[in-house]
């Protein structure tokens, strides 16, 4: 054999073997790569399992949910009793005197409307506003107190205030509900205000009348403190009216136009 041909031999032979070893590297790194790549790819699995809710946790909103559900159907539930109970006059309270079984039914409604929060928003304020329509001085009073407390304020509100606590006989409500309205009185509101409190001052009862006279200077304002001088002339000129003394300036009644100095109402 001649030594040109016997190289060619040892040249083939070594690329047949480099061929080999590198096909096995080539295959081998690939499978590498596809073992790896599937790894990478289980626990990207994993990773996105664990950041999913569980039944466990979806479970868990779901009790909670009906949990809330449940509260606000057992409040409602005590709240239509104590109204079964005023309308029956046949529930487990005392009935010592006439009035002693209402005043207890009111009593514990009182310290559930007080509990009041617990409800949704939208339920809270109906809940509110029926409450505020009740006879009783100190469910009314705590539910105008909330309404201060919160802030809570619409024309809706305004009325109610109007009907249930100006054109109350507690003249207890009095300066809570000034106060309210005083607070939530735009100009319009301001007149429809000033109309119900004239109304009631020629019309409601003495206490109330004398309630809303010492708490009416928050109200006054430049545009008021005239529509108020002439409703008292005229209540001066009637003197049947029984609710505004003429003689304010003497008696313990509070009358903000005709005592300017003890109810520091601004000149007109």
């Amino acid at each position: 054999m001649k030594k040109f041909d016997f190289l060619l031999i040892i040249i083939a032979a070594g690329l047949i073997y480099f061929g080999y070893n590198f096909s096995q590297r080539f295959t081998s790194s690939a499978e590498d790569v596809t073992i790896k790549n599937k790894n990478q790819h289980v626990n990207k699995v994993k990773q996105v399992s664990n950041r999913l809710p569980s039944q466990n946790v979806n479970d868990k909103v779901s009790d909670e949910s009906t949990e809330a559900v449940n509260v606000e159907k057992d409040y409602i539930k005590t709240l239509v009793g104590f109204n079964n109970c005023i309308k029956s006059q046949d529930c487990d309270y005392p009935q010592d005197d006439p009035r002693s079984y209402e005043l207890e039914i009111y009593k514990a409604m009182n310290e559930h409307i007080k509990k009041v929060d617990i409800l949704s928003t939208s339920l809270k304020e109906r809940v509110l506003m029926s409450a505020a329509k009740v006879s009783d001085g100190y469910v009314k009073e705590t539910v105008l107190k909330k309404l201060l407390a919160e802030q809570i304020y619409s024309d809706k509100w305004r009325d109610v205030i109007l009907n249930e606590y100006i054109s109350h006989y507690n003249a207890r409500l009095i300066p809570d509900a000034i106060e309210y309205l005083k607070s939530n009185s735009s100009e319009s509101d301001r007149i429809i205000i000033n109309q119900r409190i004239a109304e009631e001052l020629a019309t409601g009862s003495p206490m109330v009348a004398n309630a809303l006279a010492e708490n009416l200077k928050v109200l006054l304002d430049k545009n008021s403190v005239q529509f108020y001088k002439n409703i008292y002339q005229t209540f001066k000129k009637d003197q049947s009216r029984k609710v505004w003394p003429v003689k304010s300036t003497t008696s313990n009644f509070c009358h903000p136009l005709a005592n300017p100095k003890r109810c520091q109402v601004p000149n007109a």
